[in-house]
């Protein structure tokens, strides 16, 4: 494998943050996760690509589960939420629907909007959290990086899988965001 090394020019460490300026996650769900403590805390935060995308699907999600019809692209295939939990369960690839579709179950619909609704700019935030893939070319002083980022296990035997390609670059990515503390969390 790569091994990732520090600018020796530059001071940083690897060390646990209590107080990171970004969190860096791999999916969507990981994100919502994230803003959530950060309103618990009374933290300013700012969601790095507004969640609009996540906002859309939650909106949606109230609609359905009100007896609307969804107004989303994603969703207008399934008759009713129901239809839509059906496939998420039962999707053995995990897309992104699938996990924004628990996360909308696990937290409620109005969770979610709430906690996109209620994070700032990022000039007035305390708290940057971002997906890694939407904070290439962004940096922080200090980063920590979500726990979802795990190395796969093959669902029998449990034993760990190599790290696919994809996944090796976002985490590649989200390593290189930090200039001064990195913390390495799920990594």
């Amino acid at each position: 494998g790569v091994r990732v090394v520090g600018n020796p020019s530059r001071s940083s460490v690897l060390s646990k943050l209590s107080h990171p300026d970004a969190v860096l996650c791999r999916s969507n769900a990981a994100t919502i996760d994230e803003v959530l403590a950060a309103h618990t805390t009374g933290t300013k935060v700012h969601l790095e690509g507004d969640g609009t995308e996540m906002l859309a699907l939650a909106r949606a999600a109230q609609r359905m589960q009100d007896g609307q019809p969804a107004e989303h692209p994603e969703l207008a295939a399934f008759p009713d939420w129901a239809a839509v939990q059906a496939y998420a369960e039962n999707d053995p690839n995990g897309t992104d629907l699938a996990v924004a579709v628990r996360m909308i179950d696990g937290y409620g619909a109005g969770t979610v909007i709430e906690a996109i609704e209620g994070t700032v700019p990022a000039a007035d935030a305390q708290l940057v959290v971002s997906t890694a893939h939407k904070s290439k070319g962004l940096e922080w002083a200090k980063v920590r990086v979500a726990d979802d980022f795990r190395q796969p296990r093959d669902p029998k035997s449990g034993e760990l899988l190599p790290i696919p390609k994809d996944m090796a670059m976002l985490g590649y990515v989200a390593v290189t965001r930090g200039r001064e503390v990195l913390d390495t969390g799920g990594l």
